[in-house]
């Protein structure tokens, strides 16, 4: 089940998300905002996307209200976040 509101949210990224990404967004999404978990774990192998679907994650939840995100990262990977961030989303 895949809303189209939030569909054409990843639509509107300046870098789309693989379709196995985008199942991910879309389950992570669901399970967030439909089923009102308090979180959701993201656990993948290195290369596979983690960071390019929380940022779609991150973009759905903010078309759906959220407005702040908090992302936890090491230090090393801040600067890598914000370019994936200025590199993904419009604006």
């Amino acid at each position: 089940n895949k809303p189209a509101h939030r569909d054409a949210v990843l639509q509107q990224l300046k870098r789309k998300p693989f379709d196995a990404q985008r199942e991910v967004v879309h389950a992570a999404t669901a399970l967030l905002l439909d089923r009102n978990e308090p979180a959701c774990v993201l656990n993948c192998d290195m290369g596979t996307g983690k960071t390019m679907i929380s940022i779609c994650i991150a973009s759905v939840l903010y078309q759906e209200g959220y407005q702040r995100m908090l992302v936890l990262s090491p230090p090393h990977l801040v600067y890598k976040w914000r370019r994936e961030i200025l590199d993904t989303v419009p604006g």
